[in-house]
C-alpha cells in the first residue's frame, strides 16, 4: 500500500514501480492488525510506504546521483578444452565406444577453449539520478520528484530501466478540514533472461556447455551446437540470453485525493 493507496494485485512486482528517494517511511502490519483494517486479503500482513511529503518552511531542492557497477562475486572453477577433451575421450575408450568429435581427438591442440561464464556474465553498470523539491507554508505544501534509474544484469542482454515523475500536495482548508493529493507517473523498460527453468535455464547451459564449443562462427555469426557432432544439443546459452530475453514496457499512472479531518 502506498500512500492508503492499495498496489493493483498481479504477478509482476508493483514495488519496482516506485523510486526509493521518494519513500519517507515503511511499516508493517501483520497478524489481526492488519485484517482488522484491510480485511482478508491481507491475512498475510501489510506493507505501508508513505512518500515524502513538502514540510513548511524554506523550500528546498535535492539532487541525488549515482553511478557504480555489479558483478557476480564467484565463479566456478570448471574445466577448460583440454580438461573436458580428455576426460570424454578416457570415458568413452573406457565404454568401449567410439571419439565421434573430431576436434576432441588431439586435446592438447584446444588448449583453454572458450570460458562460458566469462561470456555469460558481465561487469554490469547501474546508475540512479533523483531531482526533487518541496516547501511551503501553514496552509499549503508541495512535493514534486522526477527520477531515472537504470541497471545493467549481470547476464548479458538484461536490463531494467525505470523513469518517474511523482507530485504530492496538501492544503489546510481549515481547522477541521485537510485535503490531500498524490500524482505518480512511472514507466519502466524490462529485459528478463530465463535463468532458472530446469535444464533449459540460461546458467544451467552455460554450465554445461563444453568449452570445446565456440562462442562465434568463423563469418562472426553465432555459433549454433550441432549435437553429436559437438558432444552437445542445447542452444548456445549467449544466443539464450541476448536474442532469446523477454522484453516488456509498462506504463503506470497513480493518484489518489485523500481528505481528513481533525477533532
Amino acid at each position: 500500500m502506498v500512500d492508503g493507496f492499495p498496489l493493483p494485485d498481479g504477478g509482476e512486482n508493483q514495488l519496482n514501480a516506485i523510486s526509493p528517494n521518494d519513500i519517507e517511511s515503511i511499516d508493517i502490519l501483520k497478524d489481526a492488525s492488519a485484517t482488522a483494517i484491510y480485511g482478508v486479503r491481507a491475512a498475510n500482513g501489510v506493507v505501508i510506504i508513505t512518500t515524502k511529503r513538502g514540510k513548511a518552511g524554506m523550500s528546498t531542492i535535492n539532487l541525488d546521483a549515482y553511478r557504480g557497477a555489479q558483478q557476480v562475486w564467484r565463479k566456478l572453477d570448471l574445466l577448460n578444452a583440454e580438461e573436458y577433451a580428455v576426460i570424454n575421450n578416457e570415458n568413452r575408450i573406457a565404454g568401449g565406444q567410439p571419439i565421434v568429435v573430431d576436434r576432441l581427438r588431439n586435446p592438447k591442440a584446444l588448449g583453454e577453449g572458450t570460458n562460458w561464464q566469462d561470456e555469460v556474465f558481465r561487469r554490469a553498470a547501474i546508475q540512479n539520478y533523483s531531482l526533487s523539491a518541496s516547501g511551503g507554508g501553514d496552509k499549503a505544501r508541495f512535493a514534486v520528484s522526477g527520477s531515472y534509474f537504470q541497471q545493467d544484469g549481470t547476464i548479458v542482454g538484461s536490463q531494467f530501466e525505470r523513469f518517474t515523475l511523482r507530485a504530492n500536495g496538501d492544503v489546510q482548508v481549515n481547522k477541521m478540514l485537510k485535503l490531500g493529493n498524490s500524482i505518480s507517473l512511472t514507466h519502466l523498460n524490462d529485459r528478463q533472461i530465463t535463468t532458472n527453468s530446469g535444464e533449459y535455464g540460461t546458467v544451467q547451459q552455460m554450465l554445461r556447455i563444453p568449452a570445446t564449443i565456440p562462442v562465434y562462427r568463423p563469418d562472426g555469426n553465432y555459433y549454433e551446437p550441432r549435437g553429436q557432432q559437438d558432444n552437445f544439443v542445447e542452444e548456445n546459452p549467449v544466443v539464450a540470453a541476448t536474442l532469446n530475453n523477454q522484453k516488456f514496457s509498462r506504463n503506470r499512472a497513480l493518484t489518489t485525493f485523500l481528505p481528513s479531518s481533525s477533532p
